[in-house]
């Protein structure tokens, strides 16, 4: 017998929540999130490091980042942008090299 869809764990939906409080105004917090520049600064893990950050940052407008270890090791990330509102909030898919299936929505608001 098929199992239903609310059954089946990879149909269900999962959220994380995370908040951050940053003592800089909301505009450079935004400059942090969209100039490929300062992304690279703060995008990969430690102990990776972000080198190569691509942004067209419009809704529909794509992205690509690459993660590089300390053993060399790559790791492409690929996406796109559903959701802009300048200074404000960003939506945006995004997956681990090729895999479609791997996409993931994230969103970043922002606030005074």
């Amino acid at each position: 017998m098929a199992k239903a869809a609310d059954d089946n764990p990879k149909s269900q939906r999962l959220d994380l929540t995370i908040t951050r409080v940053f003592k800089a105004p909301r505009a450079l917090v935004w400059k942090a999130w969209t100039d490929p520049e300062h992304l690279n600064k703060w995008w990969a893990p430690a102990p990776l490091l972000t080198t190569e950050c691509a942004l067209d940052f419009r809704p529909g407008g794509g992205f690509r980042s690459v993660m590089r270890a300390p053993d060399g090791t790559e790791y492409p990330t690929n996406g796109c942008f559903l959701d802009v509102v300048t200074h404000e909030q960003m939506g945006f898919h995004e997956g681990w090299g090729t895999c479609l299936d791997q996409l993931g929505a994230l969103a970043a608001r922002l606030k005074e």
